[in-house]
């Protein structure tokens, strides 16, 4: 059967970028010291991760045929089978683009990296429970890396179809009716140029002796540290009993006054 470009360029940018930015982000956390330069570059990292799945959102509405989120099949009676298939001798229910696995994958880890987005922003803030949190989310998402690489090694060894080459180059097996007509290398272009920026803004906001990051636009610093979060943790306690302080005494001094009025 013919090969068909199913894959345009920016559906194949943002699954290499975010591949290399979730690894990377995850690798510099665990290998490096909470108070090294390093461990403070994975928070850019999975910034710009979580900058890389917007834009690839936005593709998901008006991309083109393939890279469309209402072509991913995502009923639960469509993986069930597609699994069953993919045990059994009989093939699978999958077209071109995405099957019902990777398309359940790609939701879990859009919604993974946004939640790891939201509870490294509140660990960094100070808050332990969001950094237990964060953590966890952080495996979870590494899990669902490696169950991914599982399948596709098994699709590779049961269907002798590469597709990890697929994903390099675009192209598969398929009618020729089901081919998208362009690879959109002029949006690929711009996403490029767009998470280079957000990069490029993100490393100018980093304070590399304070290790902290300020967030483009909104200038919100966030502790990149161990002990930076200790100290944002322990100002935002502070703040809590200064303010829980400063209503006691107003409330006495209120009540100094009524007993004067008594009087």
């Amino acid at each position: 059967m013919k090969k068909i470009l199913v894959w345009d360029l920016p559906v194949r940018l943002t699954h290499w970028l975010l591949a290399v930015l979730v690894l990377g982000a995850f690798a510099l956390a665990n290998l490096a010291s909470d108070e090294s330069v390093v461990f403070a570059l994975h928070a850019i990292a999975g910034l710009i991760a979580l900058f890389v799945i917007a834009l690839r959102s936005v593709w998901g509405v008006v991309g083109t045929r393939w890279a469309r989120f209402r072509a991913w099949p995502l009923r639960p009676s469509a993986l069930v089978r597609y699994l069953r298939g993919v045990f059994s001798d009989r093939a699978s229910e999958a077209g071109v683009g995405h099957n019902p696995a990777t398309s359940w994958f790609a939701l879990a880890v859009f919604v993974g990296i946004a939640g790891l987005g939201v509870t490294g922003f509140l660990a960094a803030r100070g808050n332990e429970a969001a950094e237990e949190v964060h953590e966890l989310l952080a495996w979870s998402v590494i899990g669902l890396v490696a169950l991914h690489v599982a399948g596709v090694l098994l699709h590779v060894a049961r269907r002798r179809e590469n597709l990890v080459a697929t994903m390099i180059t675009g192209r598969r097996a398929g009618a020729e009716v089901d081919g998208i007509p362009s690879a959109r290398a002029g949006v690929a272009s711009v996403f490029l140029v767009l998470a280079v920026a957000f990069g490029a803004l993100l490393l100018s906001g980093l304070d590399v002796r304070q290790r902290r990051l300020a967030l483009p636009l909104i200038g919100t610093p966030l502790a990149l540290g161990e002990s930076e979060r200790e100290d944002a943790s322990k100002r935002s306690t502070s703040g809590d009993a200064g303010a829980a302080s400063a209503s006691d005494e107003t409330r006495a001094d209120d009540h100094d006054d009524d007993d004067e009025d008594d009087d």
